[in-house]
C-alpha cells in the first residue's frame, strides 16, 4: 500500500559531551599605539644632596710663565750675562697676550743687580711683545754695575704680573709653577721673580 504520513518529531535527545580542543590559530598581527596617557601627579622634592667641594675662587684657565730662553741654574760668566740682557730675555707664556701687554708702568718691570761686593742696582729695562705668547726684556748694564758683578753675584728681574693681562682680558699669573714643572693651578696676579747668577 501508499507510505503513511511522517510522524510527529520526537523529545530533544540529551547534549552530547565535549569535543577535544582545535589547533591554536596562527597569532594575529600587532594592534596599533593606543593613545597617551594622562600625565601622573608630579613626584615629592627629592632629599637635597650633600655640598659641593669649594672653588678655587677663580677661573682654572691662568696664563702663566712657561719656558725661558736663559737656564736660571746656570753660573755664567759675566760676558754672556751682559750679551744676553742687550739682546733681550724673553719670556713665553702657555696663552697669548693681550696687545697692550706693554703699556704698563716702570715698577712692572724691574731689572736689579744683588752684587756679591757692591750695592743693589736698578736698570732701566725695554719691554716688548715680538710673538703673541712672548714678552721681550732688554737692557744694557752700566759700567758701574759691571764693575761691581765683577766678583760674582744676582741680576734679577721681576715681572709684577698684576699688570699684565692676557687676550682673553684675565690677568697674568706671577707663579714659577710650570718653570718648575708642576700642573698646580697658579693664582692670578703677584709678582714672577726670575734669575741670573752671575761668576
Amino acid at each position: 500500500g501508499k507510505q503513511g504520513p511522517a510522524g510527529r518529531p520526537g523529545p530533544r535527545g540529551e547534549r552530547g559531551p565535549v569535543g577535544a580542543q582545535g589547533v591554536a590559530g596562527p597569532p594575529g598581527s600587532d594592534g596599533g599605539q593606543g593613545p597617551r596617557g594622562p600625565e601622573g601627579p608630579r613626584g615629592e622634592t627629592g632629599d637635597r644632596g650633600e655640598p659641593g667641594a669649594p672653588g678655587i675662587g677663580f677661573s682654572e684657565k691662568i696664563t702663566v710663565a712657561e719656558q725661558l730662553n736663559w737656564e736660571q741654574r746656570d753660573v755664567v760668566s759675566l760676558d754672556e750675562v751682559a750679551a744676553l740682557v742687550r739682546s733681550g730675555l724673553e719670556i713665553t707664556f702657555t696663552a697669548g697676550l693681550h696687545p697692550a701687554v706693554v703699556d704698563v708702568p716702570p715698577c712692572a718691570v724691574v731689572l736689579r743687580s744683588l752684587p756679591r761686593f757692591g750695592v743693589e742696582r736698578w736698570t732701566p729695562t725695554n719691554l716688548t711683545h715680538p710673538a703673541k705668547r712672548r714678552l721681550r726684556v732688554r737692557a744694557t748694564l752700566g759700567d758701574e754695575l759691571m764693575s761691581e758683578l765683577e766678583g760674582g753675584g744676582l741680576l734679577l728681574l721681576d715681572l709684577d704680573c698684576g699688570y699684565l693681562v692676557d687676550e682673553n682680558d684675565r690677568l697674568v699669573s706671577g707663579s714659577a709653577a710650570r718653570l718648575v714643572g708642576s700642573d698646580e693651578t697658579p693664582a692670578p696676579g703677584g709678582i714672577l721673580r726670575l734669575g741670573i747668577a752671575v761668576k
